[in-house]
């Protein structure tokens, strides 16, 4: 009778111990808080191009975005087209593109449909693993993403518009409000 009770205990502290290690080993799965939200692409690199190609760089000027919700469901834009998809975790740092669709439109120039065509390769690569790292810049506010994968290919992305300036921002006084002929 003992021996029997001495199984169940032992029995039952095995089985709370493999469960408490499986919820423990999910728990560690969860993606980084700092991931949800709009990024904005700086720059991008991979197989298909010589070195890094930066975003402030691209004729005419274009503003490629990601934003990734709670529920990983993505969406975005690129140069002249909208995507939308959905990731995967494998792990606590490596997401997996689960689906991705997007719109097909020419853009305005060449330079602008070979930065997309890289841009979207990048951020699908194929349903493979794709690292993701999140870094504080020095401010502490501004955050930076970058989403590497497995050939080596990369894209930087940063919390903050590329096209504002906070130290060219100036206070604008208009009045009278309402005015009826003129507004100074």
């Amino acid at each position: 009778m003992l021996m029997n009770s001495y199984f169940s205990f032992m029995k039952t502290l095995l089985l709370t111990l493999l469960g408490l290690s499986f919820s423990l080993s999910c728990f560690s799965q969860d993606p980084n808080p700092d991931l949800f939200g709009t990024w904005y692409l700086v720059s991008l690199s991979g197989s298909d191009i010589d070195g890094e190609i930066f975003v402030v760089d691209i004729e005419p000027s274009i503003t490629p975005s990601l934003t990734i919700f709670e529920n990983l469901e993505f969406q975005g834009v690129g140069a002249c087209n909208d995507f939308l998809g959905l990731y995967g975790f494998a792990n606590d740092q490596i997401l997996v593109v689960d689906q991705f669709d997007n719109t097909d439109v020419a853009c305005a120039s060449d330079e602008q449909n070979d930065f997309e065509v890289s841009y979207f390769q990048n951020l699908v690569m194929d349903q493979t693993d794709l690292l993701y790292t999140i870094s504080f810049g020095d401010q502490g506010d501004d955050i930076n993403l970058l989403i590497e994968n497995v050939l080596g290919g990369f894209l930087s992305f940063s919390n903050e518009p590329l096209n504002l300036d906070k130290a060219n921002i100036v206070a604008v006084k208009m009045y009278p409000n309402p005015a009826q002929k003129t507004l100074f």
